[in-house]
């Protein structure tokens, strides 16, 4: 999923994954959306059930910055994406589920991977408009719809960086501003929500941790921050169906914010639709892995059904 169309994703080059940032320097240059994605190679993909523990309840939330830049051209490898080693913590997991709506509830298990300061917030899963193939102005607008102007588009427009300095609370500004904009998440949907140029949208939002240190950020001169030493943070997922990976290429790298201490939040935005994959009905699983500079993050494992 990406941007600039490589595979079958858009992701600020391509759609594989978009990088929404909600701040950092306020003086900050734009990165163009063109090297915001890293292409991850189809052979390297990871097996979701060796990197998830489905007991573990998870609050699925992430945050991402658009203007971290990778180089499209370069690939990254599975084994890196998950340290199968990596000691997971069940009793950090937190259960994310949402009012019942008309698609069901958005539902995600994360897993906590080494000891980050960050956490991953209020993951859903809608539909919305998209585009087709390379054309993904639909999508940008309904970012900016839903997101600006608190978060506002750089470079080609499919990045979203900080926009307006606002308050929080972050950790449920992702559902908040869904349903302000009438928009219905949940885990059961139809082949028609994402025939191109609808598409499914896999969101959710990165926040400092209870042990976060405090600093500067756009939205703030002192508060709870992920630090500009926890970036880049490397953010890959895959998509299953019915057990079988269809689509391993969610690659982006989220980059420090300058002028700034760190962060107050971010978002990670991946998408998929009928322009890269057959859409079937059946179960899907979307894996997601995001690791901080120490090697620190989260598995993020987001199930949904399509009919």
């Amino acid at each position: 999923m990406k941007f600039a169309i490589t595979r079958g994703h858009w992701v600020a080059a391509s759609l594989a994954a978009w990088v929404v940032g909600c701040d950092g320097g306020a003086s900050s240059t734009p990165t163009d959306a063109a090297t915001a994605v890293d292409v991850r190679d189809a052979g390297s993909a990871v097996d979701a059930g060796s990197t998830v523990d489905a007991g573990s309840a998870g609050d699925a939330g992430s945050t991402v910055d658009a203007g971290s830049a990778v180089d499209v051209g370069s690939a990254v490898d599975a084994g890196s994406a998950v340290d199968a080693g990596s000691a997971v913590d069940a009793g950090s997991a937190v259960d994310v589920v949402d009012a019942a709506t008309g698609n069901g509830e958005t539902t995600a298990t994360r897993t906590m991977v080494g000891n980050p300061t960050w956490e991953v917030t209020d993951a859903q899963i809608f539909s919305v408009p998209v585009g087709s193939g390379s054309f993904v102005t639909p999508l940008r607008f309904e970012l900016m719809r839903l997101f600006g102007p608190q978060h506002v588009t750089a470079g080609n427009g499919l990045v979203l960086h900080e926009g307006t300095p606002h308050g929080g609370p972050y950790a449920t500004e992702l559902s908040a501003r869904l349903a302000a904009g009438g928009v219905d998440p949940g885990s059961r949907f139809r082949v028609s929500d994402w025939t191109a140029p609808l598409g499914l949208v896999f969101m959710f939002g990165l926040t400092p941790g209870a042990s976060a240190p405090t600093g500067s950020s756009v939205d703030s001169a002192s508060g709870p921050i992920i630090p500009v030493s926890a970036f880049p943070i490397q953010s890959s997922a895959e998509l299953f169906y019915n057990g079988s990976i269809v689509d391993p290429d969610f690659n982006a790298s989220l980059a420090a914010p300058t002028a700034v201490d760190g962060r107050s939040h971010t978002f990670v935005v991946m998408a998929e639709n009928t322009s890269f994959i057959a859409g079937a009905p059946g179960e899907y699983r979307l894996l997601a892995h995001l690791r901080d500079a120490t090697g620190d993050g989260w598995d993020v494992l987001m199930p949904f059904t399509v009919e």
